[in-house]
């Protein structure tokens, strides 16, 4: 693949500075910009959009972004991009893609589109490989999957799913469609992988809506083996605001994961609401006292603990339009020494939506 980089024509609009302290957590994220992409864009002969995960390299000083295009505009793909804070700022021309690499299965062929929705992907820096999720495609009854895959794309591995994930033609078991493994996180220690479905499965209670709240499963792999371990529930919060006029779609759900330490996370809620717009709010969520639910098929009518949340950040607080934002990871030191967060949105490849990174300075304890 060409490493020729492209300096994409963007529109990039920092209005201003905004510190958001929580006191709860000791926070503060401080927004430094913005940089958004239109639909049109194109990177050697690909469609640039769908991207729902995103990660840093470190080693490389280099991110890679996850599309989830089935296919439709070209194969299964991840892109290869640099993103410039060494200012302390996200400006203009701060985001440059530089390749762009094909997912590839165990024969060597393209992924398949049709049986996988790319939706996460983290970077392991012992094995040097990266790991991605697919929610799969529960219509036709293809199950959620993570999959190992070396920096070039080639296959190396596929994680084990348990059964309960599985969807059914009866619908009342297994994850729902396009509500399954939307996130990925290594753990602090880099030993596990953890992933959670975007709501819950159909066994373990309802959808999220305006009037639901939904108990989505987290699930732990043991790297070394590939092998699912514990499972907690995190509850999302109910659809917000409501759709004008209310018959109309909506949604909200658990979109990433980002480990903090050993038992804490950043997790991402995406609301939508056809009308008022997309709700992006970023929660810290503990695992330390939540129940191990692997061994319930079904949390209906059982006594457990869920994973506690505290708010961190409602982006709404921001005062610029959101975008679908989807993925999330931390990236280099800035100058003046704390740390960076940036997220990025799927547009869905749609005309009316963007692809928008958001910056975030983290200072205090998370």
């Amino acid at each position: 693949m060409s490493r020729i980089s492209l300096i994409a024509v963007v529109t990039s609009l920092l209005l201003f500075m905004i510190d958001i302290s929580n006191a709860q957590t000791g926070a503060t994220l401080t927004f430094i910009g913005q940089v958004r992409f239109a639909t049109d864009t194109i990177f050697e002969d690909t469609q640039v959009g769908g991207l729902s995960g995103l990660e840093y390299i470190p080693l490389l000083d280099r991110y890679i972004a996850l599309s989830d295009d089935h296919g439709s505009n070209a194969n299964v793909r991840m892109y290869e991009l640099g993103i410039d804070l060494s200012d302390g700022t996200l400006d203009d021309g701060d985001v440059v893609f530089t390749n762009v690499t094909t997912l590839l299965n165990p024969d060597g062929l393209p992924v398949d589109g049709e049986r996988v929705d790319p939706e996460a992907i983290r970077f392991d820096p012992t094995s040097l490989t990266l790991y991605w999720a697919s929610e799969g495609n529960a219509n036709d009854l293809v199950a959620p999957s993570i999959r190992e895959m070396t920096i070039n794309g080639r296959f190396v591995r596929e994680l084990s799913t348990p059964q309960l994930f599985w969807p059914t033609a009866d619908h009342t078991s297994g994850v729902r469609h396009n509500l399954a493994f939307e996130s990925l996180s290594l753990s602090h220690d880099g030993n596990k992988l953890f992933t959670a479905t975007e709501n819950a499965l159909n066994q373990d209670g309802p959808s999220a809506s305006v009037d639901d709240r939904s108990p989505s499963r987290m699930l732990e792999f043991d790297l070394a083996t590939g092998v699912a371990q514990r499972q907690f529930i995190y509850v999302t919060d109910p659809v917000t605001p409501p759709t004008v006029p209310v018959d109309r779609f909506n949604t909200n759900g658990l979109v990433a994961i980002l480990a903090v330490s050993d038992t804490r996370f950043i997790m991402v809620e995406r609301s939508l609401s056809l009308g008022p717009g997309f709700v992006i709010k970023l929660y810290l969520g503990d695992i330390a006292n939540a129940t191990d639910v692997s061994g319930l098929d079904s949390i209906e009518g059982e006594d457990i603990q869920v994973v506690e949340k505290q708010l961190l950040l409602d982006l709404t607080a921001l005062d610029i339009t959101l975008d679908n934002i989807e993925g999330i990871t931390f990236g280099p030191e800035l100058p003046n020494g704390e740390r960076s967060l940036i997220l990025v949105s799927d547009n869905n490849f749609q005309d009316i939506q963007l692809t928008q990174f958001l910056a975030f300075s983290v200072a205090g304890e998370l």
